[in-house]
């Protein structure tokens, strides 16, 4: 405990601060505000928030703050909060999506400039632009103008979002997805927000115009509104005088004061337990059946004192979570869990401790998950988190509280919405303040603070299994039974699971001798190449003169070793036992230190390397991350000499990879499936499948025969080149490599598969259309529009690669405009572009996908096909043109770092001629609209093929 004169030393600064103008900040209803933002109301309600920063951005980011989102949606409105905010920004007369487009193009407005987003208790529109731009700002503030008071609503306009947002909601797989329902039953759960409707489509499709209206009458008042300026504002007065002038339109037209918030929340602290369990059927974000459970523990002690919405207890929780969290994480790694469990609070204000447990269907493991889960917490309850567990977490915090981002934009406008929204103080220095008050809480006082959260027995349940499954059989009274046995079990004291002191111990340390080597220059510009005497290659490119790095200061490098030796060596029938090799021993571990040890002395140790062995198609190899000292190279090197010399081999680690290899969701199987099948029909052999017959192959992987494989690719280090780039010095990198990477075992034969034939380049035939079937449950059709070209020795050609950038870039915003906004036919919510640039290809490939309804898709088809040939006639508009050119200009500097390293793989790996980045700048500036034009011909050529993919019960593709 805290003594007695630190608790008043605590309390007299704490009242200093407050003093000096900064905010009681741990006092209930403090309003406080940073004095560096400039902040004031109009006469009719509007709040405004103005923050000047200097961070040599000239971005300038303008918001419209409504508050009120799906939590003050009425009868009948269910969505109508995200419909309203697809509304305001698309269809109001100076939407730069809309009407108003042209002008803002000419303003250099792109329509990824312009964000929309709905939460529970506030609709966002967001703006961004720069400072010198002041035409685009004026466009922002006609734009925040038209939404508060000059939206005209249309039965065109209404059914246009109707689609756009059903699409939306279907490609990011809302209402199909466990997630999303898992969310729609805490709505039943909580009471928040409209009731969920049972077919949520035909809601969409037919909700009443009325209740749009009446959501957006009710709610968009100017004193629900604020109005938000962050980023390089030269002039903080000027802007002021801006917002007064283009925002003081009206008066008070919404009864604040009668408006209870909070009463929906204290009806759900009130109501009786609940339990609801649901079925579902082929969820488009699951690879394998699951069960869920949410449970859900209220917080009415919290909720009543008022004390859960100040800034310390808020501090508290972020620090609670993190700690339970972590326990839950290091409960779940070892060989013998079969599900994951994370924790979250319902807060602002706070309601309930929520933790959502997911299994693997059929593993009937449902009880004794639910069980350690319950002990974990009242072994919590009773005794606390350890001072270890606490003090890490603590620090990581504290961490994060000092270190930078108050300089940058997204933490203001984050910060200030939350002060307008949630009603959380903002003080001048908060980050100081709450750094003071976490370096004085002990562990005592916090899991003191702390015990309210955690119960006995959780208030409400609920259950989402398949169908068919055993668990959908379950009853509450049967789960709240398991609950009760918790009660009178006997606890065990948390002791964190053992961390291994070293990876490799002195003695075989000292065993590995500094092998000779023979030295040349290698094929890259200033890179040296060196030959072990087992026959490896290291290539070295450093950037760093040596006298700079003598102390390894400055240091960070990547290394890649790669051979030639994939899964193509092997019989068709082993594919998945080769594929899946590295990743089985991986799991295994190494050195008899098994997977999860291994992730304890990496987290101990702080290294982030992430060595990372691999097999693809026709590549094996191991990986590393940015190493940043001398000390961390050597870790990195030790498990590249394990993964050689000393793979594990488990029974049981070879199960519970299995597991966990089918419990991780993908999120968009569908459209994996799609591609395996559009790989298969169009015959490339070099194509690993990636959806659900990537999860047949887990049932038809082979652990002994992975075993003989990954002994054979990493059995023979002459059959690898390791590439070191970065900025290193060279003489020591170089001295820990002889002592590893030299001493990697050598077996003298090639394991290089020469028997495989040659893969050549396939003669397509003419474009066709083809249909997949999936029993997912989709809603939309997904269509992929594929074009193919024939350009000898493409995969070579790294300008080649940056021509198609340009086009994607370019083309995106047209199709964008054009299936999104335009089309009177069935609109869909986002279109992509994107072309197959692996070195190894047998096709050039191009395409264009999106989803819509099944009565949309011939039109919006035609609609992709009309884009395209607005661009084989070319040449764009330049503006557009340009900003892409900018565009992919901003991706090159900002992936400078990896270049270098690819660039040099490319040059060993596929005999590439040597590219700088330079070079690759230069290109991209010359390109012109008029290559783009000739680009564009090129690839667009021939008619596409068209691919489409559909829900059919009972029917595979």
């Amino acid at each position: 405990m805290k003594s007695t004169g630190q608790a008043i030393l605590y309390i007299f600064l704490f009242l200093v601060t407050g003093l000096n103008g900064e905010s009681m900040v741990l006092q209930r209803g403090s309003l406080s505000l940073d004095p560096s933002i400039r902040y004031g109301k109009l006469h009719n309600g509007l709040t405004y928030y103005i923050k000047s920063i200097d961070n040599r951005s000239s971005e300038l980011h303008i918001r419209l703050l409504i508050k009120a989102g799906w939590a003050q949606e009425g009868l009948g409105q269910n969505e109508l909060a995200h419909v309203m905010e697809h509304y305001g920004i698309n269809d109001v007369a100076h939407s730069p999506n809309g009407k108003f487009y042209d002008a803002a193009k000419k303003a250099g407005i792109r329509h990824t400039d312009i964000r929309g987003w709905t939460y529970p208790e506030a609709t966002i529109y967001g703006f961004k632009t720069t400072k010198e731009n002041k035409k685009a700002q004026g466009i922002g503030f006609l734009l925040f103008q038209d939404i508060l008071w000059n939206v005209e609503f249309t039965t065109q306009n209404i059914n246009k979002e109707r689609l756009t947002v059903l699409n939306e909601y279907d490609m990011k797989k809302g209402g199909k997805t466990a997630f999303s329902i898992m969310n729609h039953i805490r709505s039943s759960i909580t009471g928040f927000g409209a009731a969920s409707p049972n077919d949520f489509e035909q809601h969409m499709k037919s909700f009443k115009e009325s209740a749009l209206v009446r959501f957006y009458e009710d709610w968009y008042h100017p004193n629900l509104a604020a109005i938000v300026i962050v980023g390089a504002i030269d002039n903080v007065d000027a802007m002021e005088r801006s917002i007064k002038q283009k925002f003081s339109k009206g008066s008070k037209s919404f009864d604040v004061s009668g408006y209870d918030r909070r009463k929906k929340y204290r009806n759900y602290l009130e109501r009786q337990p609940q339990f609801i369990k649901k079925s579902y059927s082929g969820l488009m974000d699951e690879e394998v059946d699951k069960v869920y459970f949410d449970l859900y523990f209220r917080q009415q002690e919290a909720y009543k004192n008022g004390r859960s919405e100040t800034l310390e207890e808020q501090l508290k929780r972020k620090l609670f979570l993190n700690l339970i969290n972590r326990r839950f994480s290091e409960l779940q790694r070892s060989y013998d869990v079969r599900h994951v469990v994370g924790a979250k609070f319902i807060e602002r204000p706070l309601t309930a401790l929520q933790l959502r447990v997911a299994l693997v269907d059929g593993i009937e493991e449902e009880k004794k998950s639910l069980v350690k889960i319950l002990k974990t917490l009242k072994e919590i309850q009773s005794n606390g988190f350890t001072q270890e567990e606490y003090d890490r977490e603590k620090e990581k915090l504290l961490s994060s509280l000092s270190s930078g981002g108050t300089g940058q934009n997204p933490y203001w406008i984050e910060e200030i919405q939350n002060h307008f929204i949630h009603n959380e103080p903002l003080p001048g220095k908060k980050r100081e303040i709450l750094y003071r008050f976490l370096k004085d809480l002990n562990r005592e006082s916090f899991n003191g603070s702390v015990q309210p959260y955690l119960k006995d027995m959780p208030d409400d349940i609920t259950l989402l299994a398949q169908e068919d499954s055993k668990a959908i059989s379950y009853t509450e009274k049967e789960i709240r039974s398991w609950f009760n046995e918790v009660k009178n079990m006997e606890l065990t004291a948390y002791k964190p699971s053992t961390t291994p002191l070293f990876l490799m111990d002195s003695l075989a340390i000292e065993g590995l001798r500094n092998v000779a080597y023979t030295e040349k220059e290698g094929r890259v510009p200033e890179s040296k190449e060196f030959k072990f005497k087992n026959g490896l290659t290291l290539v070295f490119k450093s950037l760093a003169p040596e006298n700079k790095l003598k102390k390894g200061k400055d240091m960070h490098l990547v290394f890649n070793g790669y051979s030639q030796t994939g899964a193509a060596c092997y019989p068709k029938k082993d594919l998945f036992s080769a594929i899946h090799s590295a990743n089985i021993v991986q799991h295994a571990g190494v050195g008899g230190i098994d997977h999860f040890e291994l992730m304890r002395y990496c987290a101990k140790n702080e290294f982030k390397g992430a060595i990372r062995p691999y097999v693809k198609y026709n590549e094996s190899g191991i990986k590393s991350r940015d190493l940043s000292s001398l000390k961390d190279l050597e870790t990195a090197l030790q498990l590249v000499y394990l993964y050689f010399t000393a793979p594990n081999k488990s029974n049981e680690a070879f199960e519970n990879w299995k597991y966990h290899t089918l419990s991780t969701p993908r999120y968009n199987v569908i459209e994996y499936d799609m591609e395996d099948g559009i790989k298969n029909i169009l015959g490339d052999k070099t194509h690993i499948p990636m959806g659900t017959a990537a999860l047949k192959g887990v049932s038809l992987t082979d652990m002994e025969r992975s075993y003989t494989i990954y002994r054979e690719i990493f059995g023979d280090a002459g059959e690898f080149t390791f590439l070191f780039t970065g900025n290193f010095p060279e003489d020591k990198v170089l001295f820990l490599c002889q002592k590893y990477l030299g001493n990697l075992p050598f077996s003298g034969k090639s394991t290089t598969c020469k028997n495989i034939e040659t893969l050549k380049k396939i003669n397509l035939p003419q474009p066709f259309s083809k249909t997949f079937f999936t029993k997912k449950d989709m809603d939309d059709i997904l269509v992929k529009l594929v074009y193919t070209w024939d350009t000898p020795n493409t995969s070579k050609d790294w300008k080649e690669k940056i021509k198609l950038e340009i086009l994607g870039l370019c083309m995106n915003p047209y199709l964008y405009k054009k299936l999104r906004y335009d089309s009177v036919e069935g609109n869909t919510y986002v279109t992509r572009t994107f072309s197959n640039n692996e070195k190894d290809r047998l096709f050039n490939q191009y395409t264009i996908s999106f989803s819509a309804k099944e009565e949309h898709i011939s039109h919006l088809i035609s609609e992709a096909k009309g884009v395209v040939q607005l661009f084989k006639k070319g040449p764009i508009d330049e503006s557009e043109f340009n900003s892409a050119q900018k565009g992919l200009l901003s991706i090159l500097e900002a992936t400078k770092a990896k270049l270098l390293s690819k660039a040099i793989y490319n040059c060993y790996r596929y005999g590439n001629d040597w590219v700088t980045y330079k070079e690759q700048e230069e290109f991209i500036q010359s390109f012109t609209a008029d290559d783009m034009l000739r680009t564009a011909q090129e690839v667009f050529k021939k008619e596409p093929f068209e691919f489409r993919m559909r829900s059919r019960s009972g029917r595979e593709f």
